[in-house]
């Protein structure tokens, strides 16, 4: 289970998102390696879209909302700086709308209703592994320390799995992997049943090798590396938003 609160989620999320208004402009046309074909630019859109409009929706919505249907319509991808105009029109006002919904309010979720804690840890997760891609761009760290850390890795042990099973429903679920953080923190399970392999590593460069991103130290994995490997592939890309 993640370590922080509720509110001390929605705050980070605020960080995040204000730095995200910081990235100057003569970067939004710049690739971004961990997301293949996307720009800088692309990465606003998709949190400006996906959360500013679409995840606002399920927040302020009965939780048995046509939730596919926000999605498909939502408009057309921007791009540039309409990209971040768009960002900057819709997320800071949706984390205000996060801030004031109870946790335990129920919302939409594809696999069935969940409380509104449930998304606002996946948002955490969202943003900040989006904040690591794009400073990577800018030359600046990716990594998180103490508690930041320690809930990121908690939130990806927790919620891998549940995103895997939907997005790759028609393949084997990987062997159990045992997190081992080299910073002081408590280890994880990735997974149930008896641990293959081991992954051994700080907890942010655990969480980005997770979720698909390179670390910025080393990841070291004793046992069976198909198994790591194969979680590491959950969300490839391309992302359901294009």
């Amino acid at each position: 289970m993640p370590v922080l609160s509720y509110q001390e989620h929605i705050a980070w999320i605020r960080e995040e998102s204000e730095w995200f208004s910081t990235v100057p402009d003569e970067f939004l046309d710049q690739p971004v390696p961990n997301c293949p074909k996307w720009d800088v630019a692309a990465v606003f859109d998709h949190l400006a879209r996906g959360g500013g409009i679409a995840w606002r929706t399920w927040f302020t919505s009965p939780a048995d909302i046509d939730g596919m249907s926000v999605m498909t319509g939502l408009p057309p991808a921007a791009t540039g700086l309409a990209a971040k105009k768009l960002y900057l029109e819709t997320v800071p006002g949706w984390i205000d709308v996060m801030a004031s919904t109870p946790e335990d309010k129920s919302c939409f979720w594809f696999s069935g209703p969940v409380p509104a804690r449930w998304l606002v840890w996946l948002q955490t997760n969202e943003i900040s592994t989006h904040r690591a891609d794009v400073a990577a761009v800018l030359g600046q760290s990716q990594a998180l320390q103490g508690d930041r850390a320690a809930d990121a890795l908690a939130i990806s042990a927790e919620f891998l799995p549940e995103v895997r099973a939907r997005r790759r429903q028609d393949e084997p679920t990987p062997g159990t992997v045992l997190l081992h953080p080299t910073d002081g923190i408590a280890e994880m399970r990735l997974g149930t049943g008896d641990p293959v392999a081991t992954a051994t590593g700080t907890a942010s460069d655990l969480r980005l090798r997770l979720w698909g991103r390179p670390a910025v130290g080393s990841v070291t994995v004793d046992g069976d590396t198909t198994s790591f490997d194969d979680w590491t592939t959950t969300t490839n890309f391309p992302s359901p938003l294009g």
